[in-house]
């Protein structure tokens, strides 16, 4: 679909149809006998009588089983009587309630007629409780209704609604009810035209049977949808057709599903003998609406005086029409298919489709200009030849306008056109049927499948990339696209519908900011609408792992289009509301050299279902990515639902574009590679002391030295430049350079008060500082942006351990001991026993509740914790650490905690022999090491 603005503004635009769509026309037939009148508030009135004699019963068909539903029919039944020029139409149904759910949809009952040539007749409504018929059929319940659904539409058809909600019914209650509709539209001159949807849509039905008894001697077509079975047979002068379906499972509206997804199920009755014939009989309804008036001449002098050319001449009545005349439809009776006389149009300055484009042709004709209107569905548009040739199958009207060896097809009711009268086409309406009274003709209409419909162009200038980037967006809508946002932007408080032309950037940017008001630029002569925008993005670049810098586009107007419902299959076809072509580009301009160069990388995807083609380029400072969406197939079959579904799935990733490059110029990069072949030099040949003895300790080096120059680049945001210097606080932290670090953590703290690691990172930091009422600020700080951080506890319990808060230390051990992963773990069990030991509690007893499983790990620090609790020597701990002597890291610890137990045991002089160990090792990137390099300071402060 397109974007969700364009949809919206469908509700809003004054294209409407008002012919009457394709339903049920009901009629008389001999009058019910013994019939009573009731007569209602609102003036119109209803009878009540037996059923009339013609109507049969069904004959019974074995059903398959139905789905479980809140409700089902028993039967749905509904039996025509044609005779003479009008019909009578019978119906019935039986619901079941089968669950609490169904008690409301059963228990309410429409019966819709049109007053203005239809009666309604009563049969009988009861309910079958056990063996128990209750009558229903209760006067003072039954309400008469003129709803006019469609005024929002802009449409009045005078319907009325007889509405009857049952009370006191219960599951398993079998509702019954029946009654007639007569009289037939004399808008058909007496013609049958009928048409029956043998479909359910409250739940699943047994049986729906419809039937046709007409006289044998009038050719009338009956046509059975793919989905239902039909028996013909003559009697008594009567042609008998009756059409069955059985077991009809609940009618669901698939997403984007056409209406000619329906017409398997349909009935179509029609006494029309082909589509010449339904011609003949629009130009003659359309006739008299032609014919000059004085009115009408006198607006054609008016437009004739301001134009000098017959194009101008045209172009200029043709824009009177769609906008000095306004759309409303009064579709009472014959008005629904019969326009208006143009001197009454011109008179009241409304009508519907068929009233402005009598008014227009009208116009052109006392302009010289030859013009015919045309019969056009808006429904079923390429699926018209599917139905039977009847005034039906039609639901709007358009003119055909010739001039100069051209052929224009107009629409009266697209009152938000602008441009030429080549870009004022009504295109992808499949057929049409034009009403010439010598020769009606069923015509192809121009195709909708190469129209350009939207061309989204965006540039992201990034004059600073410290700073938020400036996004310009201009969106041009062409044609109909144009015309839904006008009328949006006419027909919805200006707050709303900028709000909906933000929507495609807010979904993907949340904290999107204006930097400029909206425009809309009319396009000259191109019935096309640029909406121009322009957002600053904060917090568009992400940084992840401190190692690049990352900003996210999406071409989401070729995105929406490559979007469908989620159904893995479908049992309906699905339809693209607009097929065409669609357009978009996004362009970031960049301060300075930072790419490098690439050459062109071309895209193309071609299926039978659409062409995506793609294009991303970039030089030193700038990166583009384009791509062309052409929609060729504007019905997607059910049967191909799934290669479609793959086709989208493999193209759906190029509607991303991810701009990735570290935060340095290429100049910075060449000056980084330089440092980097100096660090390696020194690490392999300097003095002994520079030369890393781990993997980790050579890898902080490194990572130093980038984070350095990306923080000397000058391209971080405040937030991107606060994760970076706490990363490399890290890292110096681990090559022993505390001090220097505890500079990045104090600048870090100060450009990200709120972000969690940072002050988790902080607090371990100062606990290796032995700034340990700072760790437990930084520590608190951090667990109330994000309460359980394992890092925040473990230098909150680190601290107090330090601060000799042993009490403290070991309640914060036993709440990072609530996650089994800890257990597992084990360091916090050795830090309890150290904390607990220094209260002269039972350490036993404190760690016997961390049992771990017995399928854990006996791997490091169990030893640790296996000789802190006796059940070995410190000696083997010891030999377990050293293992094969090619790591040094165990060791580290190993030393560490022993000097710890021993300090915690008073024994001072082996407490400063095992630190010193620990020390020795030279696992400087271990906070173990740190730890007993602060514990030797504060042994011997010398």
């Amino acid at each position: 679909m397109p974007n969700k603005v364009v949809v919206f503004f469908l509700l809003a635009l004054g294209i409407h149809g008002s012919l009457a769509s394709a339903a049920t026309v009901k009629g008389d037939a001999a009058a019910p006998v013994a019939s009573t009148m009731a007569n209602t508030p609102v003036g119109f009135t209803y009878a009540t009588a037996p059923v009339p004699a013609w109507v049969v019963a069904p004959a019974p068909v074995a059903a398959p089983a139905l789905a479980r539903s809140a409700m089902h029919y028993e039967l749905v039944d509904s039996q025509m009587r044609i005779e003479g020029p009008s019909a009578t139409t019978y119906f019935r149904q039986v619901r079941v309630i089968d669950e609490s759910a169904g008690m409301g949809p059963a228990a309410q009952i429409e019966m819709e007629f049109d007053p203005a040539y239809q009666k309604l007749t009563m049969h009988h409504i009861s309910i079958l409780r056990g063996t128990a018929l209750i009558d229903k059929l209760n006067r003072q319940k039954i309400q008469l209704l003129q709803r006019e659904t469609q005024l929002d539409a802009r449409a009045y058809n005078g319907r009325v609604t007889a509405s009857i909600v049952l009370d006191d019914v219960r599951i398993g209650d079998r509702i019954d009810f029946d009654y007639s509709i007569q009289g037939s539209n004399p808008v058909f001159d007496g013609r049958a035209a009928a048409t029956e949807w043998m479909l359910v849509q409250k739940g699943p039905a047994a049986l729906f049977h419809f039937r046709v008894l007409a006289p044998a001697d009038r050719v009338i077509t009956i046509q059975p949808g793919a989905l239902v079975t039909g028996t013909t047979t003559v009697h008594d002068g009567l042609r008998d057709a009756r059409f069955v379906r059985s077991g009809v499972a609940q009618w669901q509206n698939e997403p984007e599903m056409p209406p000619s997804a329906a017409i398997d199920t349909m009935v179509q009755v029609s006494e029309f003998s082909d589509w010449s014939d339904v011609g003949r009989w629009g130009s003659k309804l359309f006739s008299p609406a032609l014919i000059a008036a004085p009115a009408v001449h006198r607006e054609a002098d008016a437009i004739s005086r301001g134009a000098a050319t017959p194009q101008e001449k045209l172009l200029a009545a043709l824009t009177f029409v769609q906008r000095d005349i306004r759309y409303f439809g009064t579709e009472l009776g014959q008005s629904s298919h019969r326009p208006a006389l143009p001197a009454k149009v011109l008179e009241q300055r409304f009508g519907d489709c068929k009233d402005k484009v009598s008014l227009l042709i009208a116009l052109l004709r006392e302009l010289g200009i030859d013009a015919e209107p045309v019969l056009v569905s808006m429904t079923f548009q390429e699926d018209l030849q599917r139905l039977l040739p009847s005034p039906l199958a039609f639901d709007h009207v358009i003119a055909r306008v010739r001039l100069d060896d051209k052929v224009y097809w107009l629409d009266g009711t697209r009152n938000f056109q602008t441009g030429g009268l080549a870009l004022r086409q009504s295109t992808g309406l499949g057929k049409g049927l034009v009403l010439r009274s010598d020769s009606p003709l069923l015509v192809d209409l121009p195709s909708a499948d190469n129209e350009l419909r939207i061309d989204v162009q965006d540039v992201l200038r990034v004059a600073r990339l410290d700073m938020p980037p400036v996004l310009e967006s201009r969106i041009t809508y062409y044609g109909v696209m144009a015309e839904y946002i006008r009328a949006g932007r006419a027909a919805l408080p200006q707050a709303q519908s900028e709000a909906l032309q933000r929507e495609p950037y807010t979904r993907l940017y949340p904290k999107l900011q204006d930097a400029a008001a909206l425009q809309a630029i009319e396009e000259p002569g191109a019935n096309a609408l640029t909406i121009v925008q322009q957002f600053t993005l904060p917090d568009f670049w992400r940084f992840p792992e401190e190692r690049v810098l990352q900003g996210e586009f999406l071409l989401w107007n070729v995105y929406q289009m490559l979007r469908s419902p989620s159904e893995t299959t479908r049992t309906q076809p699905y339809r693209h509301a607009f097929p065409g072509n669609y357009k978009h580009s996004v362009v970031v301009e960049l301060p300075a050299d930072i790419l490098k160069a690439q050459e062109s990388q071309p895209f193309l995807e071609a299926n039978d279902f659409f062409t995506l083609r793609t294009t991303y380029e970039a030089t030193a400072r700038r990166a583009a990515i384009s791509a062309n969406l052409q929609v060729d197939k504007p019905m997607v079959a059910a049967a191909q639902w799934s290669a479609y579904q793959a086709a989208l799935v493999k193209t759906r990733p190029r509607t991303n574009l991810l701009i990735s490059f570290p935060p340095l110029t290429l100049a910075d990069k060449d000056r980084l590679m330089v440092a980097l072949k100096e660090l390696d030099k020194t690490m392999a040949n300097g003095p002994r002391a520079t030369r890393p003895t781990t993997r980790i300790q050579a890898e902080s080096q490194v990572r130093e030295v980038i984070l350095s120059a990306e923080l000397d680049s000058g391209m971080l945001t405040p937030a991107h430049r606060a994760v970076a210097l706490a990363k490399r606080g890290v890292q110096r932290d681990q090559i022993d350079k505390v001090k220097l670090a505890a500079a990045d953590f104090k600048e870090a703290v100060s450009l990200a008060q709120d972000n969690a690691v940072v002050l988790s990172e902080a607090a371990a930091n100062a606990t290796l500082n032995a700034e340990d009422a700072q760790a437990v600020e930084l520590a608190e700080r951090a667990l109330k942006l994000l309460p359980g951080d394992s890092t925040a506890l473990l230098s909150l319990a680190t601290a107090r351990y330090f601060k000799e808060d042993y009490h403290g230390a070991a309640t914060v051990w036993n709440s990072l001991l609530a996650k089994r992963a800890e257990v597992e773990r084990g360091y916090a069990l050795v830090w309890l026993y150290l904390a607990t030991r220094h209260t002269g509690a039972d350490t036993a007893a404190a760690l016997a509740t961390y049992q771990r499983s017995p399928d854990g790990s006996a791997d490091w620090p169990r030893p640790v914790v296996d000789w802190l609790l006796g059940k070995s020597t410190l000696d083997q701990t010891i030999a377990k650490a050293k293992g094969d002597g090619k790591d040094a890291s165990r060791l580290c610890e190993a030393y560490y905690f022993a000097g710890e137990r021993f300090l915690a045991d008073g024994d001072v002089l082996q407490a400063k022999e095992y630190f010193q160990k620990a020390v020795n090792t030279n696992i400087i990137e271990f906070r173990e090491y740190a730890f007993a390099k602060r514990r030797l300071a504060m042994l011997d402060p010398r």
